[in-house]
């Protein structure tokens, strides 16, 4: 939903409301959003239509944000301290989460789409630069190898190994079928 800077003024119902959904403490420190939420992002209804909180911030503090992504500073995606936030493109996002390690791999789906053609375009495509985090650096991790290692020697059934380390029967399968956690012996 694009907004027009001119609307959001003339409203001032909606920025009141807007200004009651976020906690602003210090003028340099982050200001989180404590309304609707989605992956951490804030969200806010105006105009019939849904934004993000931290595009609208960007908006109300300086104006049009044109075709650009509003990115944070801080990379706290609630926050909505314009000072924390700035314009750039989508390669100047993917850029910034390579520069701080924020961009994440999953161990199938995101495999086949983080590798590149070859300059040849025949043969097998060229890994990414970009590492498949295994184990604990994996973002969504909760075992550790001790844990896995543990999981393998265990007798019991799949679910009742899930209840006690918190996963599904699923995982305990794949793991004890060498689908996940490869790299632990």
């Amino acid at each position: 939903m694009n907004l027009n800077p001119n609307d959001i003024v003339l409203r001032t119902g909606w920025r009141e409301r807007f200004e009651r959904s976020y906690v602003a403490s210090d003028p340099d420190s982050c200001w989180p959003w404590i309304g609707i939420r989605v992956k951490g992002y804030g969200r806010f209804n105006i105009f019939n239509g849904r934004v993000k909180a931290h595009r609208l911030a960007w908006t109300i503090a300086y104006g049009d944000i044109g075709a650009f992504h509003v990115l944070h500073r801080c990379d706290n995606p609630s926050c909505v301290n314009p000072k924390h936030l700035f314009l750039g493109t989508h390669q100047d996002n993917m850029a910034d989460m390579d520069a701080k390690g924020r961009r994440r791999f999953g161990d199938g789906f995101f495999r086949a789409k983080a590798h590149r053609a070859n300059p040849s375009g025949r043969g097998r495509q060229a890994p990414s630069p970009n590492p498949v985090r295994l184990g604990v650096e994996h973002h969504r991790a909760v075992l550790t190898p001790e844990m896995v290692r543990d999981i393998r020697a265990d007798s019991r059934s799949n679910a009742d190994i899930g209840r006690d380390y918190g996963v599904t029967r699923s995982a305990i399968w794949k793991i004890k079928n060498g689908m996940w956690w490869k790299h632990v012996q």
